[in-house]
């Protein structure tokens, strides 16, 4: 059967989800996320999301991401127009993008490089 395949949860215009806002100096791409059973974020490092999050969006995908990964399928976020967002399309692992994956299923998925 193998591992899960990653399923594209959003296409955003930046790589996936930061500490902080992006364009902000020493600014870190968060490579994996992990939820719980319920949805609910487990093991997250520090961000600053209030500042830069002025629509919500960053909380929006990471919600809905954490919805999906709850029920077992590992959730990508993405930078559209890119090869990465390409090779998520295809149901393979980007190599630079944010995992948000359910606590039990991060043995069976790699976080984005």
């Amino acid at each position: 059967k193998g591992p899960p395949r990653p399923a594209p949860s959003s296409l955003t215009d930046v790589a996936g989800i930061f500490d902080r806002p992006p364009g902000e100096d020493g600014a870190a791409l968060l490579r994996r996320i992990v939820v719980g059973p319920s949805g609910e974020v487990v093991d997250l490092p520090q961000m600053r999301t209030a500042a830069h999050d002025v629509t919500g969006g960053v909380a929006a995908k990471l919600s809905a991401a954490a919805r999906v990964a709850a029920g077992g399928v590992p959730v990508v976020i993405v930078e559209v127009g890119t090869v990465h967002a390409e090779a998520a399309l295809r149901g393979e692992w980007p190599e630079r993008c944010t995992v948000v994956t359910g606590r039990g299923e991060t043995r069976h998925t790699r976080a984005c490089a």
